[in-house]
């Protein structure tokens, strides 16, 4: 049985997958402590972002863990950055994340790829030759 402190960490693992802050927070977090300080930081400022989770679970939210499940995730490569690591032009990149190839998500109007999806694409590509 999972307790309500797993539930919630959960949970605001979902939210901020779904809602692409990963990027943001991301660039700027290095420690859990610092995730937290963001997650406080949405509370206060856009509570209703936080997918109705409440302020009191907040507390009970084991922030290392929540870390921890973000750092494979917390790593983002630009489509550039990816057209120079494979020795491609870019439209190589947009042609592979068109194809549903490379995973790949839409934010701030830039193509970004997370390292995990980065990983899988190698993966793919090497199961393939």
């Amino acid at each position: 049985m999972t307790s309500l402190n797993e539930t919630t960490t959960h949970k605001l693992l979902t939210t901020i997958l779904e809602k692409d802050w990963l990027a943001d927070a991301a660039k700027t977090k290095a420690s859990s402590e610092e995730l937290r300080q963001f997650i406080i930081s949405l509370m206060i400022d856009a509570p209703a972002a936080l997918g109705g989770i409440e302020k009191k679970d907040l507390l009970l939210v084991d922030y290392r863990l929540l870390f921890h499940n973000l750092q494979g995730k917390a790593v983002w490569y630009s489509v550039t950055d990816i057209a120079d690591m494979f020795g491609k032009h870019r439209i190589s990149v947009y042609r592979w994340i068109k194809a549903g190839d490379l995973k790949a998500k839409k934010i701030g109007g830039e193509w970004l790829v997370s390292q995990d999806d980065l990983n899988e694409y190698i993966d793919m590509r090497q199961s393939n030759e």
